[in-house]
């Protein structure tokens, strides 16, 4: 009887050990493939986020250079060569039916003047945007 139980006693140890072995190396094998998952996941999230931001920067370009091309339209109805006053009244009333928070003219040399709203106290590279628009391109 004595041998009978020695075998079930190491038969269940056996089993117990077998399953505790089982267990942990489907934990480690589970803790690689959840960090890997949660990794996938957040790149597609960053990816989404990123295109989101590209698509909101997208629509913001398009809205302002429409908005400038719509005053653009407003000044080269004045003619040829319209004084400085019709332009600004042109620009004002296409900035104030656009409901423009700001609109500034920039001329060749970089002087700015103010049309509508408060004066812009920094314009970026200004290097940058005269040397654009001195060579025809539109900067947002």
């Amino acid at each position: 009887m004595n041998k009978n139980i020695r075998i079930i006693v190491v038969g269940f140890l056996f089993v117990f050990v077998l399953s505790v072995l089982v267990f942990l190396g489907l934990n480690h094998y589970m803790d690689g493939q959840t960090e890997k998952d949660v990794r996938d996941i957040a790149q597609v999230h960053l990816q989404g986020m990123a295109e989101e931001m590209n698509d909101r920067c997208e629509a913001i370009k398009t809205v302002r250079f429409s908005q400038v091309a719509s005053l653009k339209r407003s000044v080269e109805r004045l003619g040829r060569e319209p004084s400085s006053d019709a332009v600004k009244a042109a620009v004002s009333s296409a900035a104030d039916f656009q409901s423009l928070t700001s609109a500034v003219l920039v001329s060749n040399s970089g002087a700015m003047w103010t049309v509508v709203g408060n004066p812009i106290e920094k314009l970026g590279d200004s290097d940058y945007l005269l040397t654009s628009l001195q060579n025809g391109k539109e900067v947002v």
